[in-house]
């Protein structure tokens, strides 16, 4: 009976380690905390690398007019994460506290990874809701 109940603790011991986060997982939320950060010291030009290239002009002129709308950023903060999968890839969704010198906003920073890019991973929209 005791050994029953040691082999049932470790089923559940190895099922929890099978749910805790991926590689890709951690990578998506590093490139999250990272992408902030340099927003953070105004270093926009290499920010918006983490953008596919189409996409990063468009990407650097919305941070310079939130910057001129906000100001700085002063402080940011994961408050929630979400996952989603879908057929091609999977979406990253975080929804970030910021402080701005002028105001605080809430923000909501999607990445994506595409199953046919070897699981490549880059941000695909950054929406700024400002109080």
């Amino acid at each position: 009976m005791k050994r029953l109940g040691a082999m049932a603790v470790l089923a559940c011991v190895l099922a929890l380690a099978a749910c805790g986060p991926s590689e890709i997982d951690m990578k998506a939320r590093g490139m999250a905390e990272r992408y902030y950060q340099l927003i953070q010291q105004g270093q926009f030009a290499e920010a918006v690398l983490f953008f596919p290239e189409k996409e990063r002009q468009v990407q650097l002129d919305a941070l310079e007019q939130h910057r001129q709308k906000l100001g700085a950023l002063q402080s940011f903060q994961i408050s929630a994460e979400e996952q989603n999968t879908v057929y091609s890839g999977k979406f990253y969704i975080f929804t970030m506290d910021t402080q701005y010198e002028r105001e605080q906003a809430l923000e909501t920073l999607t990445l994506k990874t595409w199953v046919s890019a070897n699981d490549s991973l880059s941000i695909v929209s950054q929406l700024v809701d400002a109080d």
